[in-house]
């Protein structure tokens, strides 16, 4: 395995309300000359604001749109850093970590915008919205409520809001949503350009998903970290779980599943535990599903410095988040504390017995155990 220095530069940017100053980390591999001849950071930050400059006003039919939507611990940053560090290699950018990555995330060489966040399934209208008026009806939105309006054949313009279990998850959770409306955003201009995205000729969006239990304890080891336990849940796991997350979980991957039953060719469903087990495989398929064109240099580089491997280190040695530059908390989660829960069998039973109500057959996360 290859090895590399992080070096790192305080820019002149503003600090956030933890006046933590904002840093950029350039990576340079053994033998590597660890000087940035002619440029300094604040070159390097107007050439990427350059490089990732995008405005949804801007984009064309030419412009493709790459749609991965992710369970919370299922990889996130790992795919937004390995579309990162594609596209910088190919515009012979500085390997380089900082400032926080932009989702949307825009490369002007490949023309591409490479979308990824949690979200439920926005193309799921039945889980998510309900019809509440069009221009020749008199009802009225709930203003306190997400809505969406598109435009029918005529110029009729029809608006929906957000359903009663959806706007309760959505309060519940709002982190969960965090890119909901950024993704109906894109949606809408889709729509805009005519662009019929339930019948195209490649995937629309990937959805991350994985098994229940690893998940709950990522999750809960994550909280922990950051100090976001509160009352009883500090010191009981199986209660955060059930009040928490578990309907929660439920609702985002029903929403997909239903999705892929109906359009199978539009979504498809990638289970985790299988993607880390080859990544240089899946991010193959994931290029041809994608139709991304493949350079295999650029392509090892962000297979490299996407890796939990490396970006655990990154975390361990500058001490600050792969998430956001303004946080000292370690996002990756270490084996050691996900060693430190586990279920009981009867607890295992009501979190199978509770996805199996809501008709998502437990089989479909595999042989994988807490």
């Amino acid at each position: 395995m290859k090895t590399c220095k992080i070096k790192s530069f305080e820019l002149n940017l503003q600090k956030g309300l933890d006046g933590i100053p904002r840093q950029i980390y350039f990576m340079f591999e053994q033998g590597e000359n660890t000087e940035l001849p002619g440029k300094t950071p604040e070159d390097l930050i107007k050439k990427l604001n350059i490089h990732y400059a995008y405005k949804l006003s801007d984009w064309s039919e030419a412009t493709k749109f790459v749609g991965i939507a992710t369970a919370q611990r299922c990889g996130t940053w790992m795919h937004k850093y390995f579309f990162k560090f594609y596209a910088d290699k190919l515009a012979n950018i500085p390997t380089h970590m900082g400032p926080d990555l932009k989702n949307p995330l825009y490369s002007h060489i490949l023309n591409r915008i490479f979308f990824v966040g949690h979200l439920p399934c926005f193309f799921n209208f039945n889980a998510l919205f309900e019809n509440i008026s069009d221009n020749n009806s008199k009802l009225i939105a709930n203003t306190n409520r997400p809505t969406f309006s598109t435009l029918l054949k005529g110029g009729r313009v029809k608006t929906f809001h957000m359903s009663d279990k959806a706007f309760a998850l959505h309060e519940a959770h709002p982190g969960y949503f965090q890119n909901f409306y950024t993704a109906l955003s894109v949606y809408k201009k889709l729509l805009s350009l005519k662009i019929d995205v339930l019948n195209g000729s490649s995937f629309v969006y990937y959805y991350i998903f994985r098994n229940p239990f690893s998940y709950f304890v990522s999750m809960y080891a994550m909280e922990k970290r950051g100090g976001g336990l509160k009352g009883t849940y500090r010191n009981n796991f199986f209660k955060y779980v059930t009040e928490v997350y578990l309907g929660q979980y439920i609702f985002q991957l029903k929403s997909w599943i239903e999705m892929a039953k109906k359009y199978p060719a539009q979504f498809k469903l990638i289970k985790f535990e299988g993607l880390l087990k080859n990544r240089r495989n899946y991010f193959k398929m994931l290029f041809k599903d994608f139709n991304i064109p493949i350079d295999n240099q650029a392509f090892e580089h962000a297979l490299f410095y996407s890796s939990k491997d490396f970006l655990e280190n990154f975390e361990t040695e500058t001490r600050r988040g792969i998430n956001s530059s303004a946080t000292k908390v370690a996002h990756i989660t270490k084996e050691k504390e996900i060693n430190s829960y586990t279920f009981s069998d009867t607890e295992k039973d009501f979190i199978k017995s509770a996805f199996e109500k809501n008709d998502i057959p437990f089989k479909i996360f595999g042989n994988y155990h807490s």
